[in-house]
């Protein structure tokens, strides 16, 4: 099956591609500016939202006809901090040719995407701000049929992790670490107590019990994770069913 999208790197549509990117992020760094000049840091805001957008708008990532305005707002505003980090995120992929950068599965979709790139675990995809790194996992994307789970689970999962950080602003990076710290310590308690592994223990408090998370993963119906602690994981020792 053929995707029907435009080509990049076509000589016709890269004045397009230009103009929404200077637009694109001219808007974003106007938003951020503001945003910045409420907490002293305009200067580095409007830096981070026009880079933002700058990127974003080359790349044609945001969806115009959908919530495409809506996601630039917030990534320039609310979420600017999350949208921050995702741009160290995208920095560090986009010189290396092996992060493999998906503009198949970036266009009009209000979230960039990287097949490999920088991962914290091996087969999990690391989403930041309006970036999603090492989305394949072990799956050949270019194999639509192999694919097409791995992609439903980028709509559903990732992606709103995307929109998290939109929603909640600063408060979805406090609220995520300070959960990965506080149920990560109880769970060290509770495995030395059970006299259990201690990693998978404290990674099922601490990740795969993280609200937010338990939110995506039920989002792509993919509850309880197989790779969670039954015993500890939310909802208890029941199996997934396959």
């Amino acid at each position: 099956m053929a995707l029907n999208l435009p080509k990049p790197e076509a000589k016709t549509v890269w004045p397009r591609r230009l103009a929404e990117s200077i637009a694109t992020g001219a808007v974003g760094g106007g938003l951020a500016w503001g945003v910045g000049s409420l907490i002293g840091l305009p200067v580095p805001a409007a830096i981070a939202g026009a880079t933002n957008g700058a990127i974003s708008g080359w790349r044609w990532m945001y969806d115009w006809k959908g919530r495409g305005a809506l996601a630039l707002t917030l990534d320039s505003t609310w979420g600017l901090l999350g949208t921050t980090a995702g741009l160290l995120l995208n920095l560090a992929n986009m010189p290396r040719p092996a992060a493999g950068y998906r503009f198949d599965l970036t266009y009009r979709q209000n979230h960039q995407v990287y097949a490999s790139g920088i991962a914290l675990k091996r087969g999990y995809a690391f989403t930041v701000g309006n970036v999603i790194s090492g989305a394949a996992g072990s799956i050949d994307f270019d194999d639509l049929e192999q694919s097409a789970g791995r992609r439903q689970f980028i709509k559903r999962h990732e992606a709103l992790h995307v929109w998290q950080n939109r929603w909640f602003g600063p408060l979805y990076q406090i609220g995520y670490i300070g959960w990965l710290v506080g149920a990560g310590a109880v769970g060290i308690v509770a495995a030395l107590v059970r006299r259990e592994p201690i990693w998978p223990v404290v990674e099922t408090f601490a990740y795969f019990n993280n609200p937010f998370e338990y939110w995506a993963y039920k989002n792509d119906d993919y509850w309880p994770p197989r790779d969670a602690h039954q015993a500890f994981v939310w909802g208890g020792s029941k199996s997934r069913i396959e």
